[in-house]
């Protein structure tokens, strides 16, 4: 039962399985053009009845997941894209996609600001040192920083990321999800400009971006603030 394994949730075995499978499509498991498995399939890797994977099914078509399409399949929405890449595309002048170089440039454990905490809510959920992890990330085309980015995570909540994580990946949400079954629900974005800060090496304005991915029940798994160089490049914001 590989899609089950270490899965703690507790509940009907439908609901296990539906967990199970959304945190997988979530994290980028199947590919948006790619057909998921059969339920037959599902059902013999999972170890349960086809009823059971096709109620779990039914719940993900209701959650607008995924669409079936008669005659070809089950397939990832596409809108669902979101969930493991990142807000925004950087194109040169003609919009053409710019590709970018993914580096980890600093990494490190930090009692949490008052800011920190709150955006994370986790005042309310320790009562000892509320500490973070904080991780910056440069994306780069060639030698030119494009976005600086910070992202911050509850210690606590995702020990042993620093060593789990796909540095070069658009975002982090297929480690929360594959690691520690911590699977991203929604986002809250806020987008707008921003001073050239003197920690980031841009000769111009930024547009600042910033997330706070949060799991079903509202809880922040991360917040994230991106600083994009406006000089050279445009910004293409999916979502």
């Amino acid at each position: 039962m590989a899609g089950l394994q270490g899965f703690s949730y507790q509940g009907p075995l439908y609901e296990q399985v539906y967990k199970s499978l959304r945190g997988r499509i979530l994290a980028g498991e199947w590919e948006l053009r790619e057909p998921l498995p059969g339920e037959a399939w599902l059902s013999r890797e999972l170890g349960v009845s086809v009823g059971t994977v096709r109620k779990a099914m039914d719940q993900l078509t209701r959650e607008s997941i995924v669409v079936r399409e008669r005659g070809r399949g089950t397939f990832v929405r596409r809108d669902a894209e979101w969930r493991t890449h990142s807000a925004f595309r950087l194109c040169n002048r003609e919009g053409a996609p710019i590709a970018c170089e993914i580096r980890l440039t600093d990494c490190r454990m930090a009692i949490a600001t008052e800011a920190e905490a709150a955006d994370l809510k986790i005042r309310s959920r320790m009562k000892s040192a509320l500490t973070v992890l904080r991780l910056q990330r440069d994306w780069l085309a060639g030698d030119v920083t494009l976005c600086r980015e910070k992202i911050v995570v509850e210690a606590a909540r995702f020990p042993r990321l620093r060593e789990e994580i796909d540095e070069k990946a658009e975002t982090l949400f297929a480690t929360y999800a594959q690691v520690y079954r911590q699977t991203v629900d929604r986002v809250q974005w806020a987008i707008g400009a921003a001073a050239t800060a003197d920690d980031v090496p841009f000769a111009e304005g930024t547009l600042s971006i910033k997330r706070i991915a949060q799991d079903s029940r509202g809880i922040p798994l991360e917040t994230c603030e991106q600083k994009i160089v406006l000089g050279g490049s445009l910004v293409q914001i999916s979502r």
